[in-house]
């Protein structure tokens, strides 16, 4: 079942301009999005990594947040390690997607806003490829991190802002305007500078994803060069 969002939580212009173009984008594409996990080694490689985490930190009958859970692929992973997911998504069709996916869980239409507005929290905080477009990079993470049961894990991915992919792919974008989805990212970052921002003490770093064309490079590039995303697992205490 979707929740439809207050008015207060609605993206609009007015509450995160950028975020709301992002989901707008998002929204227009989520089936191609969706797709990606069957075809791009590259999501394929995402979604291992994230496996693993959550089965390293669920806690089984504990209650899973999925943060801009899109299509439901990383709250699926939390649904099979036995926690009762919650999903919050700003794309109704990534929510219909969603739904089909995951059919047990509580999906809600809003953004990261919502948390604090309805005061969610869960002992699993998951937000995968979300912060990378929010207005307020600080703010959300604070709102993640209050969302976070005491002794409950927080799980974050962000593009890794030293990756040489992301020189590479900021050049095209200039060039020849792809790919799309970078008109709308706002942060990228570092697990250094994430960790400070967040305030909850950092359990573990993850870097993945390297692309094709950097991996020619192979040993002559450390993983915070050539891996363009990174995830990192906090604690509260």
């Amino acid at each position: 079942m979707v929740t439809p969002p207050s008015e207060s939580s609605k993206p609009s212009r007015e509450r995160g301009a950028e975020m709301s173009k992002a989901s707008d984008f998002f929204d227009r594409q989520s089936r191609e999005f969706d797709d990606e996990y069957r075809t791009n080694p590259g999501f394929a490689e995402r979604r291992e990594v994230w496996r693993d985490l959550i089965a390293r930190h669920a806690k089984p009958g504990g209650v899973a947040l999925d943060v801009g859970c899109g299509s439901g692929v990383i709250g699926e992973l939390a649904e099979h390690a036995a926690m009762q997911v919650t999903g919050v998504d700003p794309s109704p069709r990534m929510l219909a997607l969603a739904a089909q996916r995951i059919p047990q869980a509580t999906l809600i239409e809003g953004t990261i806003e919502i948390l604090a507005e309805r005061e969610l929290s869960a002992d699993l905080v998951l937000c995968s490829s979300v912060l990378e477009y929010v207005d307020d990079l600080a703010r959300s993470i604070s709102v993640l991190a209050a969302a976070t049961r005491p002794g409950g894990y927080l799980i974050v991915s962000l593009p890794n802002a030293e990756a040489l992919y992301r020189y590479l792919e900021s050049i095209a974008y200039r060039l020849v305007g792809r790919p799309g989805y970078r008109a709308h990212v706002l942060h990228l970052s570092t697990p250094a500078s994430l960790i400070a921002r967040c305030g909850l003490p950092a359990v573990e770093t993850r870097y993945f994803a390297t692309h094709p064309l950097v991996a020619l490079f192979g040993r002559l590039i450390a993983d915070r060069r050539g891996n363009s995303m990174f995830a990192t697992v906090f604690r509260a205490p």
